[in-house]
């Protein structure tokens, strides 16, 4: 599964609810609001919203974004990655691709992901870029390690 694929699925499964806004107006007002805060452009804001990924590393205020985002999208809160919602992602994104997230793959997940959550950083957002860097790259392996199994 791409990992464009989890991170729309992460965004639309926490923030959905039938008396809330939509995903696609919360998405906006959080753009907007990590965007002014951050104080990156339009072209930059559009670009990390899509990939959340940070290209050029040594530009805090794309990292202080993707932080913003993340955690006003609740993937992460208090500092750390919101470890059982991601866990409930990665379940829920399995069976769409064929594939069963079983017991041990669960743990382990859960651990690694965990794990992420040590993560710091020397400037104010690059602690929770990191972590969620990590969680990317977690993530990654394990679907690629699943494909190679199945084939």
């Amino acid at each position: 599964m791409e990992l464009k694929v989890v991170l729309l699925l992460i965004t639309a499964l926490y923030c959905h609810t039938d008396a809330a806004p939509t995903y696609e107006d919360m998405t906006k007002d959080a753009v907007s609001s990590c965007q002014k805060s951050s104080g990156i452009s339009d072209a930059e804001a559009q670009e990390l919203e899509k990939t959340k990924i940070v290209m050029d590393e040594s530009k805090d205020s794309q990292k202080c974004f993707v932080a913003c985002l993340i955690s006003k999208q609740n993937i992460m809160t208090g500092g750390k990655l919101n470890v059982d919602f991601l866990v409930m992602v990665m379940k829920i994104s399995r069976p769409e691709n064929g594939k069963k997230f079983d017991e041990q793959e669960e743990v382990k997940y859960r651990k690694e992901v965990g794990d992420c959550n040590e993560r710091s950083g020397g400037s104010k957002c690059a602690a929770p870029y990191n972590k969620w860097k990590c969680f990317v790259q977690v993530s990654l392996l394990m679907m690629l390690a699943n494909d190679a199994k199945e084939n």
